[in-house]
């Protein structure tokens, strides 16, 4: 399994939102696998303001420091995995998950 050089460790990155609700951001979540039963969330971003209207990360690739999301409607969006990963973890996350998180 590769490492990232962000954490370390293996670093798996998953698009998610909901489609109901037109406030609810397109988030990428970042979990850590090194135990791959007991995965670690680590970091999140936001990679548009709304899924219903700017939509949601269709793909995703990680490069070096960075998350590469190409985006409907708002075309490829470059993310910095320290920055992600450490302005995550300076805030309440089980207070974050229906708001944007930090955009890059």
């Amino acid at each position: 399994m590769a490492q990232s050089r962000v954490t370390g460790g293996p670093l798996v990155a998953v698009s998610a939102t909901a489609t109901q609700d037109i406030g609810l951001p397109g988030n990428v979540w970042l979990y850590d696998v090194s135990s791959p039963d007991q995965p670690v969330r680590t970091g999140a971003v936001s990679v548009t303001s709304s899924a219903t209207q700017a939509g949601i990360a269709l793909r995703l690739a990680m490069k070096d420091k960075y998350l590469y999301a190409s985006t409907l409607n708002q075309g490829l969006q470059v993310i910095d995995l320290g920055q992600a990963i450490s302005e995550y973890q300076q805030t309440d996350p089980g207070t974050r998950v229906a708001q944007p998180l930090n955009r890059f």
